[in-house]
């Protein structure tokens, strides 16, 4: 299934990202944000991969990149295998029961801008994307 996103606005896109963007892209973004601004680490990674997790293997991975194909921003859309296997859920298990009743139950992690983009007023200002979803998400 095609679980990609087609948005466009002006000069902006948010897409899909490949493997090698997520690569190239997405993970020397979480090093910057996570590692040399907000210390996430405690200092302990020392290369962007360093940043991938377990849950990656199962996550869609967007970005808002410029028309010179520079990642403005990303997130990942955690879909888990199993209900309850989401970075948030050993915070959340006493407060929350998962009940999907069949959809999937997903969950938005390491929502990152660069800092260069911030205060911009880029994410936050209503727009007008033309998008392309698909009408029921299945895992990965």
């Amino acid at each position: 299934m095609d679980l990609s996103i087609e948005c466009t606005h002006s000069n902006l896109s948010i897409r899909l990202l490949t493997e090698k963007q997520v690569l190239d892209k997405y993970l020397p973004l979480r090093f910057e944000v996570l590692h040399s601004e907000f210390r996430y680490d405690h200092g302990t990674i020392t290369e962007p991969v360093g940043f991938l997790d377990r849950y990656d293997r199962y996550s869609l991975h967007y970005g808002v990149l410029a028309e010179t194909d520079t990642l403005l921003g990303a997130a990942r859309v955690v879909i888990p295998p199993t209900t309850g296997d989401f970075p948030s859920y050993k915070f959340l298990a006493d407060r929350i029961q998962l009940t999907n009743g069949g959809a999937v139950i997903a969950e938005l992690s390491r929502v990152l801008v660069a800092r260069s983009y911030r205060s911009l007023g880029l994410f936050r200002r209503k727009r007008s994307f033309r998008t392309v979803l698909p009408r029921r998400l299945t895992a990965p």
